[in-house]
């Protein structure tokens, strides 16, 4: 690639060009009041107007067949490799699950308050008859704060009703919180709605009707599954077009974060200048040292407790962790078996590598694109917490006593 300046930038230029020129064109011209009101990103909004397309009572000329439609998908859906069926999960026969749509005893709530959460809301509510359906909408985000258990845990006195649970997400996501799979917890997808969607308009009469529910599938398609086929003819033709431009912009990206890992590690040289930097190679995606106290306690740190500042997520974070290395083919030295065994007793059995503490997000992927300032502050901030592991470490290694 000739990185001639004046080359280099014609290539952007060009680039820029032929980015507004495909982008243009790949944008519908046809006017949708979803994307018009803003409700595109507003996960409230879609839940609402998902619950309206659920109730049958709803004046939408729908009666009960998107809840009929909805209910048969959830029972027949194939979930992602690894977890029950939905079907499994119910315990029920699909007749009886879609008994629900035919009840007529239906309520739906949305935004419904926990009573055992001040604060807490659950998204999507049917009660019918025997049954209650809770549907948790995440089209933006994961669950947090143990979401899912506490919802759970608020149905326990409805001992009368069946409950079900229902992961709503674009693709079908597994239900993890914590890092564990709530097993009580259907899963549906965006998808799957968007087809359902599109099956009902082909047989729907009413024009209005039938004009709202294509605004709504395109709406989705469009900004929840990033399914737009144009838009994704376009950057496949960008990129064959400006493929040096775009070689040029990723050289000149990881250059920019050895950049930013460097002067994370001068910063931390600052704040600890006993610190002993070993390996300062930003190419390579990490940075090692270690401190006065690892020193003292091991006569080469380096190969036996390091401190690592490095790169994540395909080179697109920082963060910043503490390690012990096993002598090769042998156990743990004394000193680390002792730390380990004290204060980490889970890492004893690790093979080469035992973490000492939860990797510090110092750079985050999605924070690049911040203001400089308030960029800088989070990733001091961040530092910040980092020294304050290490010295903790230090601590630990101080009361061994060895």
């Amino acid at each position: 690639m000739d990185t001639n300046d004046n080359n280099c930038f014609d290539l952007l230029d060009k680039l820029v060009k032929d980015i507004e020129e495909k982008i243009s064109n790949a944008k519908s011209n046809e006017f949708n009041m979803f994307l018009a009101t803003g409700m595109a990103t507003q996960e409230v909004k879609h839940s609402k107007f998902l619950a309206n397309l659920l109730d049958p009572k709803y004046p939408h000329n729908l009666g009960n067949s998107f809840l009929k439609a909805f209910l048969d998908s959830l029972y027949d859906y194939k979930c992602v490799a690894g977890l029950p069926k939905n079907s499994d999960i119910l315990g029920i026969s699909k007749s009886e699950l879609l008994d629900i749509a035919n009840s007529r005893h239906i309520e739906l709530f949305t935004e419904k308050s926990l009573t055992i959460d001040e604060g807490g809301r659950m998204d999507i509510c049917i009660s019918a008859d025997n049954f209650m359906v809770i549907i948790e909408n995440k089209m933006f985000t994961g669950t947090h704060g143990e979401q899912l258990r506490r919802y759970e845990d608020e149905f326990t006195n409805y001992q009368s009703k069946r409950r079900i649970f229902i992961y709503l997400t674009p693709k079908g996501d597994a239900p993890v919180e914590d890092g564990i799979i709530r097993q009580n917890w259907c899963v549906m997808s965006y998808e799957k709605i968007v087809e359902i969607i599109n099956n009902l308009i082909k047989i729907q009469k009413n024009n209005r009707v039938k004009i709202i529910m294509e605004d709504y599938a395109k709406m989705i398609d469009l900004n929840v599954l990033k399914g737009n086929s144009q838009l994704l003819d376009a950057c496949e033709e960008v990129y064959r077009n400006n493929r040096d431009a775009i070689e040029l912009i990723n050289h000149y990206a990881q250059t920019s974060m050895e950049n930013i890992l460097i002067k994370c590690a001068e910063l931390i040289q600052k704040k600890y200048p006993e610190v002993t930097i070993y390996s300062r190679d930003g190419a390579k995606g990490n940075i090692y040292f270690y401190t006065p106290v690892m020193k003292q306690y091991f006569e080469n740190p380096d190969k036996c407790c390091r401190c690592v500042l490095g790169t994540s997520d395909g080179g697109a974070s920082v963060s910043g962790f503490v390690e012990f290395l096993k002598p090769k083919g042998t156990n743990w030295d004394e000193v680390q078996g002792k730390y380990l065994r004290k204060y980490n007793p889970d890492k004893v059995g690790q093979d080469q590598f035992a973490g000492l503490m939860k990797r510090q997000k110092i750079l985050l992927k999605q924070d690049r694109g911040g203001d400089i300032e308030g960029l800088k502050k989070k990733i001091e901030t961040n530092i910040d917490s980092y020294i304050k592991n290490i010295r903790q470490i230090e601590e630990n290694l101080k009361s061994l006593q060895c």
